[in-house]
C-alpha cells in the first residue's frame, strides 16, 4: 500500500512540474523593410522651363526672316541665325574669321519663362553632331536688338548678340555709302557711312564689343561734311557723347575728321566696288 501511495505523489509532482514550463519560442529575426514610395529617395527636380510655345512663333520672334544675330569681334565673329531648310527648324551657329565653321542643331520644342524672359531651345543633330543640345535665350532686351545666348565656340559661355539685318534689306533707300575697309575685321563689321539723299544719315559704328549705330542729319559745303547726331547707341562707349561727326571731302573719298570708337581720326572712308 505504501508503495501504491508513493508511485502516486511522484507521479502528480511530475505533472505539476511539467505544467510550469513555458515552451522556449525562437525569435524570427525582422525582415528588411521594403522601401514604399513615401520612404525612397525622391528623384532629382528639374529646373522649371517656363511654357512650351510654339516653334513658328519662337522663329518669327527671333525675326528668322530678316537677318542674324551677331557677336562682332576683332578677328573672329560669331553668329546664331534661325531658318527653314526643307521645313526643318534649324538654330544655326557660325564663327567667321580665318576659317569658317558652322554648327546647326534642329530646334524640337521651345519653353519660355516669362517671369525670367528666358527661352530654352531643345535641339536635335541636324547635319553633324552636336556638343551641346540646348540653347537659352535670355530676351530681355529683345526690343532693343539685344539678346545674351551661349556661344559654342567659346566653350558655351553667355555671349551678348546684336540683331543685324540682311544686308539687302540695310541698302534700301539709301544715296551714297562709304565703307572703311580692313583686314582686320570681317566685311560685315566695316564702320560704315550712309548718305540718305532725305537728309538723313546713319553710321554703324564697330565698338569691339558689338555694333552700333548712330544717326541724324547731314549736310555738307563742297569741302566737308557734317554729321549732327540725333540717336546714338554708343552709350557707354566711346565716342557715346558726341554731338557731330565730321568727314573731310576728298576727291572720291571720305576722311573721318572725328574720333569716334573704333574709328578714329584720319582713317579713309570709299565707295564698295
Amino acid at each position: 500500500m505504501k508503495n501504491i501511495i508513493r508511485l502516486l505523489v511522484m507521479t502528480s509532482m511530475l505533472f505539476v512540474f511539467s505544467g510550469c514550463d513555458e515552451p522556449t519560442v525562437k525569435p524570427q529575426p525582422e525582415k528588411p523593410k521594403q522601401e514604399t514610395v513615401e520612404t525612397q529617395k525622391p528623384e532629382e527636380v528639374k529646373e522649371d522651363e517656363g511654357k512650351a510655345v510654339s516653334i513658328a512663333e519662337f522663329m518669327k520672334t527671333m525675326r528668322y526672316q530678316d537677318g542674324g544675330w551677331d557677336c562682332p569681334g576683332q578677328y573672329n565673329s560669331d553668329r546664331i541665325s534661325f531658318r527653314y531648310e526643307d521645313e526643318h527648324p534649324l538654330a544655326v551657329m557660325e564663327r567667321f574669321g580665318e576659317k569658317h565653321a558652322e554648327l546647326s542643331g534642329e530646334i524640337v520644342s521651345v519653353f519660355y519663362q516669362a517671369d525670367k524672359k528666358v527661352y530654352t531651345v531643345h535641339l536635335i543633330e541636324y547635319d553633324v553632331p552636336l556638343k551641346y543640345n540646348v540653347l537659352h535665350i535670355e530676351a530681355d532686351r529683345l526690343a532693343e536688338g539685344y539678346i545674351n545666348a551661349e556661344d559654342v565656340f567659346a566653350d558655351n559661355q553667355m555671349t551678348e548678340y546684336i540683331f543685324l539685318e540682311h544686308q539687302a534689306q540695310v541698302a534700301v533707300n539709301t544715296d551714297l555709302v562709304y565703307k572703311y575697309e580692313t583686314l582686320e575685321l570681317d566685311p560685315r563689321f566695316y564702320p560704315t557711312l550712309t548718305l540718305r539723299d532725305d537728309g538723313t544719315f546713319e553710321f554703324y559704328e564697330n565698338c569691339y564689343s558689338k555694333m552700333g549705330y548712330i544717326r541724324g542729319t547731314w549736310y555738307s559745303n563742297g569741302q566737308n561734311i557734317t554729321c549732327q547726331i540725333t540717336e546714338t547707341e554708343l552709350q557707354g562707349f566711346a565716342g557715346g557723347d558726341l554731338s557731330e561727326i565730321i568727314f573731310n571731302e576728298i576727291e572720291d573719298t571720305l576722311r573721318l575728321d572725328t574720333d569716334i570708337c573704333y574709328s578714329r581720326l584720319g582713317m579713309v572712308f570709299r565707295q564698295p566696288d
